[in-house]
């Protein structure tokens, strides 16, 4: 785990979430989103957020190519950007990012991290060996069932890549390729139990991801299923809303706390100007 990061240890039914003091799954025009850094900062100001932290998509593959989103000539344009909005602005900001994991580019992206004063990292998965996950259901149509198992139960083994690698501080949008609601014929349940039990070991959270429920799949990553296995394992959940434009922060946030409620979430640590503090209970 990075030093000084979203992680939080405490009793049963602890969790971390961003709501309601702040939004930090975000996205701009540096990557795949449609405001800039300031209309996502005015409009989190606007909406009554404490905080907001941007974290657009950067990812490398071990030949230096970027998986997705920014380029590398583009980066230290983006994290400047974010630290004049901090400056400017009359709530908290807080520079993230979405690394965009690639087997074998762990030492590269830790080079990046390391020279850049990032408040938090989200790890996520959105590429296998080239197969994008998320960007359309047309690549999951030309597949016969057995490759979306094998699919499916290699995204788990990436999963746990990205929790052991130490480089994030929450992990993504688990179950994400439910996206278009190709799924396994039988889940892959010892790959799915490793990945989570590297999260733990990581003593990381996961998201939950509210953006799902605005997709086919009509479901937020992760699934009530995992996040029951998640609770039974004591890993935190972070509250996100992905947000790819100024209508997006906030999305569903009621609806992800009544959730989370349900599976035997109780406490609410907000993170908010890169400190964890308890804000109350659910």
């Amino acid at each position: 785990m990075r030093p000084g990061g979203l992680a939080a240890r405490g009793r049963d039914g602890l969790y971390c979430v961003m709501h309601p003091d702040g939004t930090f799954h975000t996205h701009t025009t540096w990557s795949d989103g449609t405001a800039t850094v300031p209309e996502m900062v005015e409009a989190a100001t606007a909406a009554g957020f404490r905080a907001i932290g941007l974290s657009d998509h950067f990812g490398l593959y071990p030949d230096g190519r970027e998986v997705f989103g920014m380029r590398c000539t583009q980066f230290d344009g983006y994290v400047r950007d974010v630290l004049v909005a901090r400056e400017r602005s009359r709530i908290g900001v807080l520079l993230g990012l979405e690394w965009d994991y690639a087997p074998g580019s762990e030492a590269l992206i830790g080079g990046y991290l390391a020279r850049t004063p990032f408040d938090y990292v989200i790890g996520s998965v959105h590429f296998l060996d080239g197969f994008a996950l998320d960007c359309s259901p047309e690549p999951w149509q030309l597949l016969p069932p057995d490759e979306v198992d094998d699919i499916w139960r290699r995204y788990w083994l990436a999963v746990g890549a990205v929790a052991a690698s130490g480089l994030a501080d929450a992990v993504g949008h688990l179950d994400l390729p439910k996206k278009f609601g190709f799924v396994p014929r039988t889940e892959p349940r010892r790959e799915i139990a490793a990945a989570l039990d590297a999260i733990k070991r990581a003593q990381i959270p996961v998201e939950m991801n509210t953006a799902g429920w605005d997709k086919p799949c009509r479901d937020a990553y992760p699934s009530e299923a995992l996040l029951r296995e998640c609770f039974a394992r004591g890993i935190p959940v972070v509250v996100s809303d992905d947000a790819h434009g100024v209508g997006d922060l906030g999305r569903h946030f009621a609806r992800a706390v009544g959730t989370l409620r349900r599976v035997g979430y109780r406490e609410v640590l907000a993170f908010v100007g890169g400190r964890r503090t308890r804000a109350h209970a659910l």
